[in-house]
């Protein structure tokens, strides 16, 4: 029987493993024909999916690793709109797509319909 999960990532792309041990989690779980419902970005995390200028190019581009991962399986990636904020970034400067600014109450939701909710990083 498949699981179905939520990935919530609270570090920023760059700053320490917590966004791509979440991404390898989501490769290997994808493989094995588990679902993911939904990755929420919180805290740090709300880093991702805004264009912050090029990456090096020794360095995983992990907002466009996301970005295919989440159109190939059909997820969402979800960024905390207050933690965003909070980073400077709000309504007028909409995150790259697939990456969608939302509320709390879309992780409360991710609870209710996921049989695991992970945590990944920290602030």
């Amino acid at each position: 029987m498949s699981a179905i999960f939520s990935l919530v990532v609270l570090s920023a792309p760059s700053s320490s493993q917590g966004s791509l041990s979440a991404y390898h989690f989501a490769q290997a779980a994808l493989a094995k024909h588990h679902r993911i419902l939904q990755v929420f970005f919180y805290g740090n995390g709300a880093y991702h999916g805004f264009a912050t200028g090029e990456i090096p190019q020794d360095e995983i581009n992990l907002d466009a690793c996301w970005q295919q991962l989440a159109r190939e399986h059909g997820f969402h990636l979800m960024l905390c709109s207050g933690s965003a904020q909070r980073r400077g970034h709000d309504e007028h400067h909409p995150p790259l797509s697939p990456f969608q600014l939302t509320g709390l109450g879309t992780l409360a939701e991710a609870y209710a319909q996921s049989h695991r909710v992970l945590v990944f990083g920290h602030e």
